[in-house]
């Protein structure tokens, strides 16, 4: 079926066209013999929608609210916070925030790193008479790129 060109004609191009689409899905339904799905109860939908609404109000609220203490958005109201270095917070990103979390993850795999490269030393180094122990930062490098290579395949 060869399909028509579009005649631009104001908006009665649309109508037509929906017009015609509306029709062949119910002349779909009809051949198939079933019928199109029917919505739920208004009733029964209004109120999962309002609850959504609802969260996303209340999530635009409190974006609203961190945007008027942030100074470089558009929404910033001049508000100023006066820091105090000696205030436990200061310097630290809020505790329940994104950058929070990458930080303490952040932190973990530092520490993983860390102890890693200590048992390495200990492993591979020269003790000490303190109970310490060294290598150098050749050999260190050396040992840690066999492991990662023997590691990797």
């Amino acid at each position: 079926m060869a399909e028509e060109p579009i005649r631009i004609l104001g908006n009665e191009h649309l109508s037509e066209r929906k017009e015609r689409f509306l029709k062949n899905t119910e002349d779909k339904h009809e051949k198939l013999g079933d019928l199109p799905p029917t919505s739920k109860p208004r009733a029964a939908s209004d109120a999962g929608l309002a609850s959504r609404v609802a969260l996303f109000n209340r999530r635009a609220s409190e974006h609203q609210n961190r945007q008027k203490h942030n100074p470089f958005s558009g929404a910033w109201g001049g508000v100023k916070r006066h820091l105090n270095r000696d205030d436990p917070t200061y310097g630290r990103p809020d505790e329940n925030s994104d950058t929070a979390r990458r930080g303490a993850k952040a932190g973990q795999m530092v520490s993983h790193e860390i102890r890693v490269l200590t048992d390495i030393i200990y492993q591979y180094g020269e003790r000490q008479d303190d109970g310490t122990a060294s290598i150098c930062f050749g050999e260190l490098f050396q040992v840690r790129f066999l492991l990662l290579r023997a590691l990797s395949g």
